[in-house]
């Protein structure tokens, strides 16, 4: 069923805008919302040695990250006790904090000091 709102650009009584409002008939003004999609922050990384995975920033472990395991990490940083905490997402959909100084761009964690 077509809009009869579209049909025509013409003076209509506010109860039909209404009624044209609830049948979900008007043209909205708002355009639509954009797809999210990875900020500039959002990087692939990785780790030289296994590492806990930490719930929040220095808390409790809730798994181990394998050396290589590719890390997608977003913008979420934190700052606890001098120590920067990056938040990172696992392949198999794990979700945790690593500190800054394990991660390295994933090609590149033979780089990282890993004592």
């Amino acid at each position: 069923m077509a809009c009869f709102l579209r049909k025509k650009r013409r003076h209509v009584p506010g109860a039909l805008i209404l009624l044209a409002l609830a049948l979900g008939c008007a043209e909205s003004s708002t355009p639509p919302a954009p797809q999210a999609t990875p900020g500039p922050a959002a990087r692939v990384m990785a780790v030289a040695a296994t590492s806990e995975l930490l719930d929040t920033p220095g808390g409790a472990v809730t798994g181990l990250v394998e050396p290589g395991t590719p890390l997608a990490t977003g913008a979420r940083r934190a700052d606890e006790a001098g120590i920067v905490w990056i938040e990172v997402s696992t392949p198999d959909g794990r979700q945790g904090w690593l500190p800054e100084s394990r991660l390295a761009p994933a090609g590149e964690e033979g780089s990282i000091a890993t004592h």
